[in-house]
């Protein structure tokens, strides 16, 4: 059985969706696949946090309905916190369903890692004034999963215009999600060296992500820039990054 059909069963087991005849055959099986009874205990763990979290919200939506004495709740602000506290729950998931594929020791290869910690950037533009049409079209592209065509408008942007680093920031996303991790990793070296504060950090930790997705051994550089400095945002990450690759 792969991965990913345990992953499945395991599912449909704490979903009460087997029959009795499947249900004691999983539980057979798992008394006998240590990895999979550490799997189905650790994914039981998820689905209470997020019990937990749903619970949680439910009560505070109706402390707060009884402190405004039957004034209306607008459910925009019950949709928002509700959608915040899912996403919370469903990361824990991830991040559970990351250690089962990686392995019981967590060890990860360069391109796990990079791929496991990567996030894809805020498609706002950050400071922006004047932005060309070029980037507004590569910035919908791109947050619509279009990757060839962000990269298209995106890097039509010549060193000369305004926009040019804020174009090279997402265009090197836009390389990155479309798995041609050399050129993220040079045009976030680009950025990086500009010293732009409106992505420079952001840039210098993905371009220690698009160096280690291309499992090369040669990143201790990019990587000590951030773990040298314990002010940096992405400092804590990147000495998690480096503890899951020893």
């Amino acid at each position: 059985m792969s991965s990913q059909e345990k992953i499945e069963m395991i599912e449909r087991y704490l979903a009460n969706d087997m029959s009795e005849e499947e249900r004691r055959g999983f539980e057979a099986e798992v008394g006998q696949d240590s990895d999979l009874a550490s799997e189905l205990e650790r994914r039981q763990t998820a689905h209470k946090a997020l019990d937990f979290l749903i619970s949680e919200d439910l009560r505070s939506e109706l402390k707060a309905m009884e402190a405004k004495e039957g004034k209306v709740v607008t459910m925009k602000t019950k949709r928002t916190s509700y959608i915040y506290k899912m996403a919370i729950a469903a990361s824990f998931l991830i991040l559970i369903a990351a250690f089962f594929i990686f392995g019981p020791g967590g060890q990860m290869s360069g391109s796990q890692a990079a791929l496991a910690y990567y996030e894809s950037p805020d498609y706002s533009m950050r400071g922006s004034t004047n932005q060309v049409v070029e980037l507004t079209s590569g910035l919908t592209a791109l947050s619509n999963g279009d990757f060839e065509e962000a990269i298209s408008q995106l890097s039509s942007i010549t060193p000369d215009a305004e926009q040019y680093i804020s174009a090279t920031y997402y265009l090197a996303h836009a390389y990155f999600q479309n798995e041609q991790y050399g050129q993220a990793q040079e045009r976030f070296e680009i950025v990086a060296n500009s010293g732009d504060i409106r992505f420079l950090e952001s840039a210098e930790w993905n371009l220690v992500l698009s160096c280690l997705a291309q499992e090369n051994s040669h990143c201790e550089q990019e990587i000590e820039k951030i773990t040298s400095n314990p002010g940096h945002p992405y400092h804590q990450n990147t000495l998690m990054v480096v503890d899951e690759l020893k």
